[in-house]
């Protein structure tokens, strides 16, 4: 709900829920919030939606891919693929570190290992890692900060 606050009042926040118990709790508390007209709340994988929504080439301000971790080189790829990131946009990547399994080779977790190496190999992106938790990790076009920095 702060994503939500920080909206403008003509914002948009699209949640994706794959259970219905989970979307029926978060409509709840939402509906409380003097922010809940600007909350969708959707009842699909996040792979199925950046499928559908990337043939309509609507663009989003900010990403948040916070799942299946098994997903997140497949989500990687279809937003970048489909440019669904509007100008300036960002691509937020939570549990970056993935338990310890993104600089823990020992863990033998392939997941982390494969998205860090699909981010890197990326031609034009500015990403920061921050400590944040379990990992956050912020993605940029490189041409996007650049115009931002004049």
């Amino acid at each position: 709900m702060c994503m939500a606050e920080a909206l403008p009042a003509d914002g948009e926040l699209v949640s994706l829920e794959i259970c219905e118990h989970l979307k029926t709790l978060a409509a709840e508390l939402i509906s409380e919030s003097q922010h809940a007209g600007k909350i969708h709340i959707i009842l699909e994988p996040a792979i199925k939606f950046i499928n559908r929504i990337a043939e309509t080439k609507e663009k989003f301000d900010m990403i948040f891919v916070d799942g299946e971790k098994a997903d997140y080189v497949p989500l990687f790829k279809m937003i970048f693929d489909n440019d669904l990131l509007s100008t300036g946009g960002t691509l937020l990547i939570d549990n970056a570190y993935n338990r310890g399994g993104a600089y823990n080779p020992s863990l033998n977790d392939r997941v982390p290992q494969e998205l860090l190496d699909t981010v890197k190999a990326w031609q034009g992106l500015h990403t920061i890692l921050l400590p944040l938790s379990d990992g956050l990790w912020m993605i940029r076009r490189m041409k996007d900060v650049e115009r931002d920095a004049l």
